[in-house]
């Protein structure tokens, strides 16, 4: 109920301005800064003055009024302890939400580092981020839970400062509140880190001569000449962490060690993977130090959380066993199926498995590859086309000769016009850019539909149903998926199967590049080195770095 003219000159029976009258409390939370709340939509507002019945209060730089008759009976007035809203929920995604959960977790961190988490939640001070706007805002805010040490470039971020507006919906419709507590929880029962002396920061905000990305950019760039990429490998595909947490100690090493890595990698880009290592050596001993956090965050689809450490050296390995190919109706990709085995490295002992996939997407998607383990509650990464043609390849490409045989035995793929077919090589073996370009000039369910068959065939034994009026969507996309299809179950032995799938995995995760069998692969999987042949030997382009990642 509203501060109605009869509501607003009684006295107020209970709260704790009991017995003062409702115009002295509406003066008393003017002075004090506290918020009225507007009865219809729940939003808190700050008053400036009162005029008998009219509040004059604060929206934005700018004044404006209100009956008091509009404002609810909280609390403060007598009434009941009013239930916050920001009105409508507000939806929050995209970059917003990218920041806001890198930024947000910083700022939780530091809370539980200084000590002031608990108070900040027994204070409800989540739901008070429409009032918590300006850079005075935040400093006021930074003080009184103790985190300016941690957070101070963090939240003079320009992008943090121009996200801030949608804090409230993005912790409270959004849920982030109680998925940064659950963060922050697993963080701290896996990493006891000392609570002061660091600073944290979102990776984007990292100062430049600390910034590891740019080193791996300069390795990255090496590979890409080598190799013939159209773009270096993301950055991601190194190191995935979102934030870092760091001492001074850690910074002046990084300072140090990068300037000099980055001379040395211009001199002799030959060498480029062996200085990366040398990087790689050094943020795994700070992380051992306790100087440095390098943090990863995966979106959760609830609000609980998981950690893991990726690239950590000990006594667990990785192993993955090839499932199948699952080329189906009804859909446009393809899932290449597999179980993810831990096991200790000596005695081959199982100590948890997983089923995952990595699934083909459409055209609207770049035809990626992208990794996912169901009920996980999050995506683990994604492949370029370049990348993965790049793996299959120089793993073993003894079922992308197969599709090549297909190819030559297809009416239907001989008649395509060679503008448009599919190159022979290491990047260009797949049709994806040849049939997209077809599709958007000639049409591609003439020219594929047959070729498309005879792949599915080759995998399932029967055709694939074509939707009425969807045809060169369908045909377009199920060809791209058959192609990998027979790619990957066409792979002539057991282990090239799931070397490739392994290496697949690798990069999708962000755990190196890496192409051919390893001795390591083969012992995991108790066979001897002499099942490699010559053209199966293993290259590593680059390993990826330790990173700690919650999800």
């Amino acid at each position: 109920m509203g501060l109605t003219n009869y509501e607003f000159g009684k006295k107020a029976s209970k709260g704790p301005y009991k017995g003062k009258p409702r115009k002295d409390i509406a003066n008393i939370k003017i002075k004090k800064k506290l918020p009225f709340i507007i009865e219809k939509t729940g939003q808190p507002i700050l008053g400036v003055k009162l005029a008998g019945q009219t509040l004059t209060y604060k929206d934005g730089k700018s004044n404006k009024t209100i009956s008091m008759s509009l404002i609810q009976k909280d609390e403060d007035f007598g009434g009941q302890p009013s239930k916050k809203k920001s009105g409508a929920k507000k939806t929050v995604s995209g970059k917003v939400v990218e920041v806001m959960s890198e930024a947000f977790f910083c700022i939780y961190v530091a809370m539980r580092m200084a000590g002031t988490l608990d108070n900040y939640i027994k204070d409800k001070t989540y739901l008070d981020w429409d009032d918590i706007q300006s850079t005075e805002d935040l400093n006021k805010f930074a003080k009184k839970y103790k985190i300016l040490p941690f957070v101070e470039s963090e939240l003079k971020s320009t992008v943090f400062k121009q996200y801030v507006n949608v804090a409230n919906a993005f912790l409270v419709d959004n849920i982030w509140h109680q998925r940064l507590l659950a963060q922050v929880k697993v963080f701290f029962q896996n990493h006891p880190v000392p609570k002061k002396g660091y600073t944290l920061l979102r990776a984007d905000n990292l100062p430049k001569d600390m910034d590891p990305y740019k080193t791996f950019d300069m390795v990255s760039d090496v590979i890409k000449r080598k190799v013939g990429f159209t773009r270096p490998v993301d950055k991601d595909k190194w190191n995935p962490a979102d934030v870092w947490f760091f001492t001074s100690r850690a910074k002046t090493t990084l300072v140090r060690e990068l300037t000099e890595l980055n001379g040395k990698i211009t001199k002799k880009p030959a060498s480029s993977v062996d200085y990366l290592n040398d990087l790689n050596q050094l943020i795994y001993k700070l992380y051992k130090d306790k100087e440095l956090y390098p943090i990863s965050m995966k979106a959760p689809s609830g609000t609980n959380a998981k950690i893991t450490s990726v690239n950590e050296d000990g006594d667990v390995e990785q192993v993955i066993k090839f499932d199948k190919v699952d080329l189906g109706q009804g859909n446009l990709d393809v899932k290449l199926r597999f179980t993810l085995l831990y096991q200790k490295k000596k005695t081959k002992k199982l100590i948890k498995k997983m089923n995952g996939y990595l699934k083909s997407k459409t055209d609207t998607g770049g035809f990626r590859l992208e990794m996912e383990i169901p009920g996980s509650g999050a995506r683990f990464g994604s492949l370029g086309t370049e990348n993965y043609q790049y793996i299959i390849f120089n793993t073993d490409n003894s079922g992308v000769k197969q599709l090549q045989r297909i190819r030559q035995q297809s009416n239907s793929y001989q008649a395509l016009p060679n503008d448009y077919k599919a190159g022979q090589g290491q990047l260009k073996w797949l049709g994806a850019s040849g049939y997209q370009r077809l599709s958007k000039s000639k049409g591609v369910k003439n020219y594929l539909d047959g070729y498309m068959q005879s792949l599915f065939k080759k995998i399932n034994g029967a055709e694939f149903r074509i939707s009425a009026g969807k045809a060169e969507k369908e045909v377009l996309n199920k060809t791209i998926a058959s192609e990998i299809a027979v790619a990957i179950n066409s792979i002539t032995s057991t282990i090239g199967k799931e070397a490739t799938i392994e290496n697949l995995y690798s990069l999708a995760t962000s755990q190196g590049l890496r192409v051919g069998i390893s001795k390591e692969q083969l012992k995991a999987r108790g066979m001897k080195s002499k099942t490699i042949s010559d053209k199966n030997v293993i290259e590593t382009l680059f390993d990826s770095c330790f990173h700690i990642k919650i999800f």
